[in-house]
């Protein structure tokens, strides 16, 4: 028995971070677990997935867009265990009927964002659907009927056939001498039926002692509690956390079918480009064009070069999924404009025109923080410029939000706003610039104007580039969205330094993957390239592409030898370098996560903003495929390598690897290095710069508002410096924001701080449209920063009452019995959709008569009708088995609905006994019975 004691121990300490009521949402071995939970939301979406890719696209591989798509779908599918609210989410409680309408709305809102052009949305309802869907088989008992194939009605818009109210459909497991109780054979019905789980608004009825509805189960459901016993589930491969262990396998393998089914079906509703659109098919190509009066001569040229790509890029791999325009302008930017058609693109590229603006600054940062918010996961943004910016502030925001969507950004700049030492001239009176009459004028040299500090830092941390040129270069330099922009996009190298007039070297190997080269070298022209055989790259060569600029060169090299190439760069000032391939293999990914999640199904997120020192360390790494051996590297933007540290690959997805690694104090690049299975030497770096902080900015989860409605979203800062001011700015791509409850907050050394952001809905905003809203901090001491990003989705929300079925009393037993007040609230009510909850108290009884022989002196016994919090005496009659209160309250939220509530605090008749309930027999605010 002892040993059996044991067992138990170690199996909950084990668990006891980790235990699970669906399948696990997220990769990732946590704690003692390893890959003792089996497979996850994220492994049978990626099954999915990849089956579809290979069946619409013939994919073998994920291109990097790809993955990105899946990524999304992954993470919208992992959040779904934030919410253990809503029964018909997860398909518990015999939640079919809501289940069935879910489904059936999210296919519409999918088709809906589809037909709107927007990707992003239509993978986060595609995610949240296929965790309902993934479900339905782990908590149904269709897998123990005996199906081995997805219910051919599910997700299909036809009522399912279950069992009704009171039919009785699982009876208590049979006693175990195991740590386990012995679950296999509870069920004893035929019907479908899926199990219950504590806390939902589907809540379990009691329909006998030994036989009734069936529980979901597991060490953490609550539900088992009301007989029967026991549980259904398949969630995991431990049994104390799924009763049903033995049939975990088999449901996944046909939750994953039945994703495959449920994506064939939305292929039948929408257009072939819909669904390259929603699968990733193809890159993302994003421009953000300065329109303000002295851009037109810049605008022809951008007009006429990205036309030539795109026309260059229809029908082949390298056409883009999505194309995406935003105009900017003052007083305001955009509308962001996306398109899936290249013609319409380009009608809309053609429409441009320079005209307003008025003074200099203008907008480029709100701009390109559009445009990077409608861009892809692992997409490229070029903004074209003549001016400084007079939105500095967001250069943090659009920086940390592209850093997270892994968007490198290229600013072009034509001018500042001093026109001081421009290398062209200025008519007075005028803000147009005059355009040189040869592109001789290359040769006179660099331009002198100083570049916005903002475009560089948003340059340096998405990893992009900054290209400061001249005015008639501006066709020349839209060049490069041809050269770096494909759907086998790799980077080999990326460095950010600074020459003082001597040369230097960098060396990058090439494998045999890498069908195409392309160095690009920002703010000098003078670079030489050296071939594996120690021959410089000339001019004449025929495998060259050349794109010469006054302060640069981009040079694409078609189908490049295999060895380490080598450039060497020289001049004087900051240069940035990148060194880009075109190859199937590449590093997708690199996050920080943390443990999180709701109490009970957590799992490995990634985190919000740059990493914190000394708190979030553990990293999870994502390549395209395993090669021969992999090392891993945190480097420089100079190149120098800072660290390197070990990772395992994921148990179930060998492509996914983690690692702990000791934050450095300064910026870092992550890269991998190693060999192929031929032998041959890879490299390959995420562009992306981590900038570690003392500060983190933690943001809400997202929620869903009804258009003409209004919320208030809640952020913390955790400040893990000294104490410090932290500025605040905001901004979202639908206008919805209205303002914060201050600009600045104080936090003091180790201490934290809140403040708010208002969002408000216009009521004819279309539903399904998703805003983005960006928060970045900076500490005006500290000089500290970091962001977050919360997304809200404008749907018709259906409010929903709190839950006050887990309420419990602050104080449980009152004692002494010395006859003084105690102030006992109510705690444990929730709210489904995180609304505030007020909590009034109603009644407060008791067993025991108040007044009479032996009750003791005090009567009323209980205050505090019509408040938050009851005031309870500490007394009971000297003659009884103790006194038991019953605190009946009603808690409400923010729309106005409410449930209500009891809950029970009692007097002892003496330290050694129990108080016993007798009943609510008596009003404890009077002197009379009830």
């Amino acid at each position: 028995m002892k040993t059996m004691h044991r067992l138990l121990l170690i199996s909950l300490v084990c668990f006891s971070t980790t235990y699970l009521n669906a399948f696990c949402p997220k990769n990732g071995d946590i704690k003692c677990l390893k890959g003792a939970v089996g497979l996850t939301h994220e492994d049978i979406t990626t099954i999915a997935f990849k089956v579809l890719a290979k069946e619409f696209f013939g994919k073998d591989k994920l291109s990097p867009s790809m993955q990105k798509a899946l990524e999304k779908i992954v993470d919208s599918n992992a959040l779904v265990d934030e919410n253990q609210h809503l029964a018909s989410l997860h398909v518990d409680g015999e939640s079919f009927d809501e289940a069935q309408t879910r489904l059936s709305n999210a296919k519409t809102a999918l088709e809906k964002a589809l037909s709107k052009d927007d990707a992003e949305v239509a993978r986060t309802v595609l995610g949240i659907a296929l965790h309902t869907i993934q479900d339905f088989y782990s908590h149904s008992n269709w897998i123990e009927l005996g199906n081995t194939a997805p219910n051919p009605f599910l997700g299909r818009g036809t009522p399912l056939s279950f069992a009704g109210p009171t039919d009785k459909t699982c009876i208590n497991c049979l006693p175990s001498i195991s740590v386990c109780l012995d679950c296999s054979f509870n069920l004893i019905t035929g019907q479908l039926t899926s199990g219950y789980y504590s806390g939902e608004d589907h809540k379990k009825p009691f329909l006998g002692l030994l036989s009734g509805k069936c529980s979901h189960g597991g060490i953490t459901d609550n539900s088992t509690f009301i007989p029967p016993n026991g549980g259904i589930n398949k969630d995991t491969l431990l049994c104390i956390a799924s009763p049903h262990t033995d049939l975990h396998l088999a449901a996944a393998t046909v939750a994953a079918l039945a994703s495959e089914q449920f994506i064939r079906d939305i292929k039948q509703d929408i257009t072939d480009k819909q669904l390259r659109e929603l699968f990733g098919v193809g890159p993302t190509l994003a421009f953000a064009i300065d329109d303000t009066g002295s851009m037109g001569d810049i605008i022809g040229q951008v007009q006429s070069q990205v036309a030539q790509a795109v026309d260059a890029r229809v029908g082949t791999p390298d056409e883009p999924s999505n194309y995406i325009l935003v105009p900017i302008n003052d007083p305001v930017d955009g509308p962001t404009a996306q398109f899936d058609n290249p013609d319409d693109f380009k009608s809309a590229l053609f429409s441009l025109f320079a005209s307003g603006g008025g003074d200099c600054p203008e907008l480029q940062n709100g701009g390109m923080l559009m445009a990077v918010d409608a861009s892809e996961k692992g997409g490229d943004v070029f903004m074209f410029t003549d001016a400084s910016s007079k939105d500095g502030g967001l250069a943090g925001a659009v920086a940390g939000l592209a850093a997270t969507k892994n968007v490198q950004v290229y600013p072009m700049a034509f001018g500042d706003c001093s026109f001081f030492g421009a290398p062209t001239s200025l008519a007075p009176g005028s803000l147009t610039q005059s355009v040189p009459t040869s592109a001789a004028a290359v040769l006179a040299g660099a331009p002198t104007f100083n570049v916005d500090p903002s475009y560089q830092e948003i340059a340096d941390v998405s990893g992009g580039q900054v290209f400061a040129l001249q005015r008639f270069e501006a066709g020349a330099v839209a060049r490069l969205a041809n050269a770096v922009v494909h759907d086998d996009a790799a980077q080999l190298l990326s460095i950010g330094d600074t020459l003082s007039g001597t040369a230097k070297s960098f060396s990058v190997p090439v494998d045999s993957s890498v069908t195409q080269i392309t160095f690009s070298v920002s703010g000098t022209n003078a670079a030489t390239i050296f071939r594996p055989n120690g021959n410089p790259v000339l001019s004449t060569d025929p495998d060259l592409n050349l794109i010469a600029l006054s302060n640069g060169i981009i040079s694409t090299i078609a189908t490049p030898a295999v060895g380490i190439w080598t450039i060497t760069v020289n001049g004087s000032g900051t240069f940035s370098m990148n060194v880009s391939g075109v190859s199937p293999f590449s590093l997708r990914s690199a996050h920080f996560v943390e443990v999180r999640g709701r109490s009970g199904h957590q799992g490995l997120y990634n985190i919000p903003g740059f990493p914190v020192l000394a708190v979030d360390n553990n990293l999870r790494v994502d390549l395209s495929d395993t090669p021969a051996t992999v090392n891993f590297d945190l480097r420089t933007k100079a190149g120098s390598v800072i660290q390197s540290f070990a990772a395992t690959a994921d148990t179930n997805l060998p492509t996914v690897f983690f690692g702990t690694v000791a934050i450095p104090t300064s910026p870092f690049l992550t890269y991998i290095t190693g060999t192929n299975s031929a032998g041959e030497q890879y490299q390959r770096v995420l562009p992306s710069m981590f900038k570690p902080q003392t500060v983190k900015l933690v943001p809400p989860p997202g929620e869903n508002i009804a258009p003409g409605k209004t919320i208030a979203y809640t952020f913390r800062i955790d400040n893990t410096g000294s104490q410090d001011t932290f500025t605040i700015n905001a901004k979202d791509n639908r206008n919805f924001l209205t303002g914060l409850s201050t600009n600045s907050v104080t936090v003091p050394a180790n201490g934290s701080g809140n403040f708010k952001a208002f969002l408000a809905v216009p009521p004819d905003t279309p539903l399904a449209t998703q805003d983005s809203l960006t928060v970045t901090i900076s500490g005006s001491i500290s000089g500290g920063s970091n962001f977050a990003t919360v997304e809200s989705t404008v749907e018709n929300v259906t409010a929903l009452p709190p839950d006050c079925s887990l309420a419990q009393p602050s104080v449980t037993t009152i004692f002494p019995p010395n006859k003084k007040f105690v102030p006992v609230s109510v705690l444990g009510v929730t709210d489904p959709q995180g609304q505030n909850i007020a909590i009034n108290i109603d009644r407060v009884l008791q067993d025991e008569p108040t007044d009479g022989p032996g009750q003791g002196q005090g009567c009323p016994a209980a205050s505090g009708i019509n408040s938050s919090t009851a005031q309870l005496l500490a007394d009971r009659s000297g003659t009884g088995n103790g006194r038991v209160y019953h605190v009946l309250f009603t808690a409400t939220n923010d729309s106005g609905l409410s449930c209500q509530g009891e809950v029970k605090v009692s007097v002892p008749h003496d330290k050694s006994s129990t108080a016993v309930d007798d009943g609510a027999l008596f009003d404890s605010t009077s002197c009379a019975a009830k």
